[in-house]
């Protein structure tokens, strides 16, 4: 029963929720404090368009924004999804890496050779990737096998790339 209760009332507690919950209480000094904060985790994130793409200085991510109320009533706003959704075009630069991924998920060298592509949930972001790079071995007058793309979606809020992909 200890258990439920901590769960209902504490799971979702954020170390800055407690800080201000018991504001004038708790004596903590700032080496105690980053001793207890959790260290960020990389945020890691599928690009959804080509190197081969006409335009050299876009790069498209595929990023679902974290928003929600925790149990304590406190609005969560992810920090990254957050940052990347509220930027406006020509406002600035954000900073990031670009792995290059060793697993051999790419495009087949053959662009005659047919396509399957399953993309679940946020899974479509690569997926996209490869549209992309179809285009454009498609306008360099390569000749294409058929690709066929299966994903899902739990509303119509959740079809990115509803208007794209009806033109492709």
């Amino acid at each position: 029963k200890d258990a439920e209760s901590f769960s209902a009332t504490m799971a979702d507690v954020s170390l800055a929720e407690l800080l201000a919950r018991y504001r004038g209480r708790v004596q903590l000094d700032l080496g105690l404090f980053v001793a207890l904060a959790k260290p960020m985790a990389p945020r890691f994130y599928s690009i959804s368009s080509s190197p081969s793409s006409p335009s050299d200085d876009v790069l498209t991510l595929t990023v679902a924004r974290v928003s929600y109320v925790t149990k304590t009533g406190r609005v969560h706003r992810g920090l990254a999804s957050s940052l990347l959704g509220d930027a406006q075009p020509g406002e600035g630069n954000i900073l990031g890496a670009v792995r290059r991924m060793t697993s051999g998920f790419c495009v087949p060298e053959d662009a005659s050779a047919p396509l399957l592509l399953v993309g679940p949930g946020t899974g479509l972001a690569p997926m996209m990737a490869f549209l992309h790079e179809r285009r454009a071995r498609r306008a360099s007058g390569e000749t294409l096998g058929k690709a066929v793309l299966f994903f899902g979606c739990r509303s119509d809020d959740d079809y990115l790339y509803k208007d794209e992909l009806a033109g492709m």
